[in-house]
């Protein structure tokens, strides 16, 4: 058995060590898609919506600005917004195919009192989405590229963790066990710690991760039964994913009031859970109302009402997860986003991101450090050298990278074309410094060097804030705008944490100089 545990343990370290900057720059982006729609309003401060429009008068104003601008749409879409998502509701359509060229899709906020368009455009940004999707998609790789190696990497973390269950032995040992000042056994006690205190949501957060790519790596289980044609694969897709496209009959029909659509909502469904509101051929007499609305735990899996849009009549209620297998995989799926979750669990899910990060930090940091311990006489060899300060640039810069994007947000010219890219460039570039400073500067001072500046990036997000904008902390606390104060003073706190770790850390390199120096 100790041999078994041995080679797991090898596994475990080698496996974890060659993608663990991936993986951390995966849980980093990851956890912070949890708040994804907070940080798109804070990165958009002139989405100043009527949160607390009731859900009719959002529906009714939507209605109203769709009649006056969207006649003769091939569809209508109405997100009445709500809950977490409070902001304006917005509405979108696609006009028929012209001759002329000309845009058919449209996307629009509406004010939720008198159901006119936001007159101030919201800026051009990438927002919490971008964060989000930097996550699996890894931004500048190609899809499909990157769809494959996040596929490899989802395989790796969850034999990471695996591995990692096999070797600890001392599970509740380890969750209450941190011997400060100890060096190496302090790294491997932190690492221990963060590993197991959140074990269930790791292996959850990695299993469920591999159902995203279910389609694409495990192709037998994903499309074995339907004999791996692929026009017969994206039929099946279609269905459960349920698209409706209703023809138009040619003639005119007034389409369901808005109000008596809210009433049947009322009645049928849940107005806080409602996703959508789809309109299909509206004005026709075919037309149809589909209203989606989250279903529990399973977000992907939304109750389905189907509505004749012309009389109101209830036609349909269903879940396009039609099979327990399929439900399955919703469940699993929704379980990995969070969409879900309340405010607690929001933030339960956040705290074990942070803590997935700390404890693929800590495994690369506890990697080098045993290294180096192995190799004092001769010195590190130049790979352990490279990890070493590749750590430095990577743990530290990204988190101040983050810090830059939210800057950028702020200073950027509001007319700048393409915009949102150039967020995106400005994160990717003081990362790239960020690199670069680690790789030329020795480990003892680079350190607390970017420590100190990740504190500098920090602190000057709500500086900067306050400096563009109306919504400083000042106003945001006073007026009770929980949402936007958050971030500045989730901003502080990781400045606090930076100066603090920088502190210390100069500390300690001017009192191993000092010892050098007497000895």
């Amino acid at each position: 058995m100790n041999g078994f545990r041995k080679s797991m343990g090898g596994l475990h370290t080698w496996a974890g060590i060659l993608f663990c900057w991936v993986m951390y720059f995966m849980f980093v982006t990851g956890t912070l898609g949890y708040f994804d729609d907070e940080i798109d309003l804070w990165m958009q401060p002139e989405r100043s919506a009527h949160i607390d429009a009731p859900f009719e008068r959002r529906v009714e104003a939507s209605y109203r600005y769709l009649n006056e601008h969207a006649q003769g749409a091939e569809y209508w879409y109405l997100f009445p917004a709500g809950g977490r998502h409070a902001t304006a509701p917005e509405v979108s359509w696609r006009l028929p195919p012209s001759e002329q060229p000309q845009p058919r899709r449209f996307r629009k906020q509406i004010d939720a009192i008198d159901g006119g368009e936001l007159h101030q455009p919201a800026r051009e940004t990438g927002g919490g989405q971008l964060l989000y999707k930097m996550h699996y998609k890894l931004h500048y790789l190609d899809r499909t590229i990157a769809f494959y190696f996040i596929g490899v990497v989802t395989v790796v973390m969850f034999l990471t963790v695996v591995t990692g269950v096999v070797i600890h032995r001392k599970f509740f040992a380890e969750m209450f066990t941190f011997r400060p000042h100890k060096g190496l056994r302090s790294t491997l006690d932190l690492h221990n710690l963060l590993s197991v205190s959140s074990l269930p949501f790791h292996l959850m957060i990695s299993y469920s991760g591999l159902v995203f790519m279910i389609s694409s790596l495990l192709p037998l289980i994903g499309f074995g039964g339907l004999g791996f044609d692929r026009d017969i694969s994206k039929q099946e897709l279609a269905k459960l994913r349920f698209r409706p496209q209703i023809e138009r009959s040619g003639q005119a029909a007034p389409l369901l009031p808005a109000e008596r659509l809210t009433q049947l909502i009322a009645r049928y469904g849940d107005a806080d859970r409602i996703r959508s509101i789809q309109i299909q051929a509206p004005g026709d007499a075919n037309a149809r109302i589909y209203v989606r609305q989250f279903d529990g735990i399973a977000t992907r899996s939304a109750t389905l009402l189907e509505f004749d849009g012309v009389s109101g009549e209830l036609l349909s209620q269903r879940s396009p997860a039609h099979n327990s297998a399929v439900e399955a995989g919703q469940i699993l799926l929704s379980l990995h986003e969070g969409q879900f979750a309340g405010p607690l669990l929001r933030w339960l899910y956040f705290i074990a991101g942070l803590a997935g990060a700390g404890m693929i930090a800590t495994g690369a940091l506890h990697f080098v450090q045993k290294r180096r311990l192995k190799q004092r006489q001769a010195g590190p060899a130049a790979g352990i050298r490279l990890v070493e300060r590749l750590n430095v640039g990577i743990l530290v810069g990204l988190p101040m990278a983050i810090g830059a994007y939210l800057i950028a947000n702020r200073l950027l010219p509001l007319g700048l074309a393409e915009r949102a890219d150039w967020e995106a460039h400005s994160l990717f570039m003081v990362w790239g410094l960020a690199l670069i400073h680690g790789l030329i500067r020795s480990p003892s001072k680079s350190w607390s060097e970017q420590l100190g500046l990740a504190a500098v990036t920090w602190l000057a997000v709500p500086i900067i804030n306050a400096m563009t904008t109306s919504k400083h902390l000042g106003h945001t606390l006073a007026s009770g705008q929980w949402l936007y104060a958050s971030i500045d003073l989730g901003a502080l706190t990781l400045a606090a944490a930076c100066l603090f770790a920088a502190v210390r850390l100069q500390r300690r390199s001017l009192s191993d100089s000092r010892l050098t120096v007497h000895a």
